[in-house]
């Protein structure tokens, strides 16, 4: 099976594809990084001043099988310790969205926090690996980050949504809707 990894000269390709038929210089881009991450030795240069890398997932994607999930957060393990010389253990789902299935196979190869995107505050009941966040856009009014920060957001109605079914118990939305996904 080809991994997206193996893919990047065939992504350049396209996006130095695209960028030309749009009239953009594809080199120019490139030099002011527009269309660049981190390189691995700004990303060691980070780590040896203190900054703290943690897990995500290497392509970015939530597949049903938590195996195939879990592969996936170990090859960013993998290149996390290859270039900081530490073991993340903390995880921050691929756009919050997470499967219960995963929960027990990141447990057993020591994940031992993962973030959501679901709205509320974490609490000593909170399940370490389905912590909820607060996601701030450009969309959300001081009023509603203030009460956040507060923790009287949790005390206001929101909309959720659990497995795809959504649940609406009022018009005021505080946050992102819930990222479960059904296995």
């Amino acid at each position: 099976m080809e991994h997206r990894h193996d893919q990047l000269p065939r992504r350049d390709e396209v996006a130095r594809l695209v960028t030309e038929r749009a009239g953009l210089d594809y080199h120019a881009l490139l030099e002011r990084r527009t269309l660049t991450l981190m390189r691995p030795e700004e990303l060691r240069e980070l780590g040896r001043e203190g900054v703290d890398f943690q897990l995500h997932t290497h392509v970015h994607r939530t597949p049903a099988d938590p195996e195939e999930f879990l592969r996936d957060v170990m090859l960013n393990r993998e290149r996390l310790e290859a270039m900081t010389g530490t073991s993340p253990i903390h995880l921050c789902y691929p756009s919050g969205n997470y499967r219960p299935g995963y929960l027990p196979v990141l447990r057993r190869y020591g994940i031992r926090s993962a973030t959501t995107c679901d709205p509320g505050l974490a609490t000593c009941a909170s399940d370490p690996l389905l912590l909820p966040r607060f996601v701030d856009t450009g969309g959300v009014s001081s009023i509603v980050f203030e009460a956040w920060l507060t923790g009287m957001a949790a005390c206001l109605p929101r909309r959720t949504t659990r497995g795809g079914d959504r649940v609406p118990s009022a018009t005021v939305q505080l946050g992102r809707q819930s990222n479960v996904l059904s296995s």
